[in-house]
């Protein structure tokens, strides 16, 4: 392993300049900024700069500023600094010091450092890396001791002649032990260097991070920072953390993960909020920042039932895969999406915010619904419409299909950079390791779903230039032709591209229609279609409760939560064909009650009204068990004793009976409810406990939530899961997880047992949080940052 001193090497600079026609050479230091900035730093003695120490700064007198760095070949140009650019290259100090601002070159690497103002007792030997007049053309390393700490004063070692020392002013000095800077050398104190001391400049970083903020410039990062930390003897940033070789940004991964968990099928009771902070980032990607190679883990296999009861795949995999998926995705995304054409509209890549991978997809939605109204509405010069038929097709298991080789080959066509195409080989590993099929991207993923519409892209350009007006949504395409002639020349034109992509259609959800413009209620026939249905049927109750549950009016909101139970009510029984819709406006209702009681509207209270509707919703859980979220979301809030008295009954089948507890996800969420409100019955902790005695491995995820039930409602019970952890009853990393959940109360230590490598850090964490509230319910603390209307299915069901 490197030590401290060959890691900086890398950061030792010369400079050379012209100052009144003579030339001048002198030592620097290069400081790594984040690679979310332009520029790095050199930090150097500004004397270098002057004709001699008691002469002034003259901008005037210097030239060219040449800024050179050492590799094994010796000093290479790292900037040519005009003077036309020195005034806004040099950042001047009224002491001996100058930052200089030179650009990134992707083609160097240089090592992170921080920077200190305070010396610990173990600090007793130091080093810099500079030039001096015995050998200008190679860099070399100068060590140091100790001599006067208030006076900002050391120790030359080894025998150094005064007149030998011209060039290495403007070294920064580092203690040997760690990649900390305290300080740039500025002069020696003595006439002829007598007692072979020099000093650092008399400035603190403290200082200087005043000037760099006040100029608008990026701050020096100290020891104390969230950022950056040293570990075995190397700076990490994990900005730009160094895995498998590989510069990602793990705490942009970390924000933007942080909102994408939000919409896990099966949530975290904590919502993972132990792990996504800096601490545990460092702690567990420890040894990979030290040269181990990381491998990503198989995910685990679950389902999720959708509209027609057909299922979903759900992929788990462990948080530091789904960390380093979305960091490898990030550093692609903006070309993923420059690749795309203006007319995709999903998965776009949000370039304003950066916690957000993706823009909101409702939105997207929006502005296409808006373009297809725009582009049927079109007329020509003779005021008749342009486009008279459009194609409306849907991809047939669009997520499951997506070769991940072709995927792969896709993506180095859009590389640049070297480290792009490094993060193009990682994502291509991580992909292979979720599931060991050629096929298929995890769902339910905001860089599942950007890597998924960048997929498409050549079929996109390609229509893009065969058919009048194509738009795209994901798997959702709108066509716009002359006549259903040309729709069916140009429906198989796509087919045929498409199959490019090892893709095909969905053939009872594609169709050919033609707009019928008669006046009036025409009864519509089949194949045909109305050029107003792309404005969306105005629904003026539900636009209405959109409005007012957003109100602070306590008139509105009372309106918009009892409009809200109507709806609720109105939609329970309708008819098969309608079922879709009446999903949606189920699940609206419902999230609409579940937002104004959390917020405590008085007009909310839990009235023989309100609980026959819930009643009646929770009766229906049987036949539609896509509703269970939403539902849980409003009995959770209900107060137990209602929930036992009125619901309990409609629950109990579900998560006892074999008839009806067919879906996981379902069962998942009631038994997390429960849990919730503690329902504590003989015979539901007695079919939970043999459950999780057999702890059956096709039923994980439903035995995990019992895990977390029976640890809510017999306090005690932890101390038989701890006992049972020891003895390795977890079935892969989910129950892993799940277990050490419920076992957050006991210190670190205690905790013995097969812990799946991926969490080996996790408990310490996890203990910190044990006085935390679980999240019993999904999505419940979203409320706030809610849509304000329905969110709807925008994929394919």
């Amino acid at each position: 392993m490197a030590t401290v001193l060959d890691n900086l090497r890398g950061c030792g600079i010369k400079i050379c300049t012209v100052v009144a026609g003579v030339k001048v050479c002198g030592s620097g230091i290069l400081y790594l900024t984040s690679n979310l900035e332009s520029y790095n730093y050199v930090l150097t003695a500004k004397h270098i700069f002057q004709e001699d120490s008691k002469t002034p700064y003259s901008e005037a007198k210097l030239g060219h500023i040449e800024v050179l760095y050492s590799d094994k070949k010796g000093f290479q140009r790292l900037e040519w600094i005009k003077n036309k650019q020195i005034k806004e290259k040099l950042l001047l100090f009224d002491q001996d010091l100058v930052i200089l601002k030179v650009n990134k070159n992707p083609k160097v690497t240089f090592r992170q450092i921080l920077v200190s103002d305070e010396l610990r007792d173990s600090d007793v030997d130091f080093f810099a890396w500079g030039i001096f007049a015995a050998n200008e053309d190679e860099l070399q390393r100068f060590d140091f001791q100790r001599n006067d700490s208030l006076a900002k004063r050391y120790r030359l070692h080894g025998p150094v002649e005064y007149s030998w020392l011209k060039g290495l002013s403007g070294a920064g000095l580092f203690s040997q032990s760690r990649s900390t800077l305290f300080g740039v050398i500025t002069r020696y104190p003595n006439t002829e260097f007598q007692n072979a001391t020099v000093d650092l400049v008399d400035i603190s970083f403290a200082e200087i991070n005043v000037r760099l903020k006040d100029s608008g410039l990026v701050e020096l990062t100290t020891e104390s920072s969230h950022f950056k930390r040293e570990i075995k003897s190397e700076v990490v940033d994990i900005h730009q953390a160094f895995i498998n070789d590989t510069c990602v940004d793990l705490e942009l991964a970390r924000k933007r993960l942080s909102t994408d968990i939000g919409d896990d099928w099966f949530h975290d009771p904590l919502k993972y909020i132990d792990l996504l902070n800096q601490d545990y980032l460092f702690a567990q990607f420890e040894e990979y920042f030290n040269n181990k190679e990381y491998q990503a883990s198989q995910a685990e296999t679950f389902y999720v039932p959708k509209k027609k009861f057909t299922l979903r795949l759900a992929l788990i995999s462990p948080f530091i895969d789904r960390i380093m998926y979305m960091a490898c995705v990030g550093t692609l995304a903006p070309k993923l999406d420059n690749a795309q054409i203006a007319n995709v509209f999903s998965a776009r890549y949000n370039f304003y915010d950066p916690g957000n991978l993706i823009l909101n997809g409702v939105e997207q939605w929006r502005k296409l619904q808006y373009h297809l109204h725009e582009v049927a509405e079109q007329k020509d010069q003779d005021e008749k419409y342009l486009y008279n038929c459009v194609i409306e097709i849907d991809l047939l298991n669009f997520f499951d299909n997506i070769s991940k080789d072709l995927l792969h080959s896709k993506i180095l066509r859009i590389c640049e950079t070297d480290n792009e195409l490094k993060a193009a080989e990682m994502l291509k590993m991580i992909l292979s390791k979720v599931t060991d099929k050629k096929v298929g991207l995890p769902q339910n993923s905001d860089a599942s779903a950007l890597l998924a519409s960048f997929y498409l892209n050549q079929v996109d350009i390609f229509m893009q230039h065969h058919a009048p007006e194509y738009y795209r949504f994901m798997d959702d395409i709108k066509i716009f032709c002359k006549d259903k002639y040309e729709a069916r020349k140009i429906l198989q034109t796509f087919e045929f591209e498409l199959r490019r992509c090892y893709l095909s259609v969905n053939s009872q959800k594609t169709e050919i229609f033609t707009f019928n413009d008669k006046p009036g209620k025409v009864v519509l026939q089949p194949g045909e279609k109305r050029r107003g249905d792309f404005k969306g049927a105005f629904d003026l109750t539900a636009a209405k409760i959109a409005k007012y549950r957003r109100s602070n009016n306590a008139q509105y909101k009372n309106e918009a939560f009892h409009s809200s139970i109507e709806l609720l009510t109105n939609n329970l029984h309708v008819h098969s064909d309608q079922r879709d819709d009446a999903a949606k406006k189920m699940n609206f209702a419902l999230n609409t009650i579940a937002m104004l009681a959390y917020r405590g509207l008085e007009e909310s209270s839990f009235n023989n009204i309100v609980i026959s509707a819930i009643e009646k919703a929770c009766a229906e859980l049987v036949d539609r068990p896509w509703i269970t979220t939403e539902l849980c979301k409003v009995l959770s809030l209900m107060p137990t004793e209602i929930v036992e008295e009125h619901i309990l009954r409609h629950l109990l089948p579900i998560v006892l009976d074999e008839k009806y507890n067919t879906y996981a996800f379902q069962v998942y969420q009631i038994w997390m409810l429960l849990a919730k409100h503690k329902i504590n019955i003989p015979k539901l902790k007695t079919y939970a406990v043999r459950c999780i005695e057999k702890n059956d491995d096709t039923n994980k995820a439903v035995i995990a939530a019992m895990v977390i039930y029976m640890c809510s409602v017999d306090m005690e019970y932890r101390r038989v899961i701890l006992r049972k952890y020891e003895e390795g009853f977890t079935h892969g990393y989910f129950q892993n997880r799940i277990a050490l959940v419920a076992l957050r109360s006991f210190r670190p230590e205690i905790v013995l047992g097969k812990t799946d490598p991926s969490l080996a850090k996790s408990h310490e964490f996890s203990h910190k949080k044990k006085d935390r509230d679980l999240v019993f319910v999904r999505g419940f603390d979203e409320f706030d940052n809610a849509n304000g209307e329905t969110s709807e299915q925008l994929y394919s069901l």
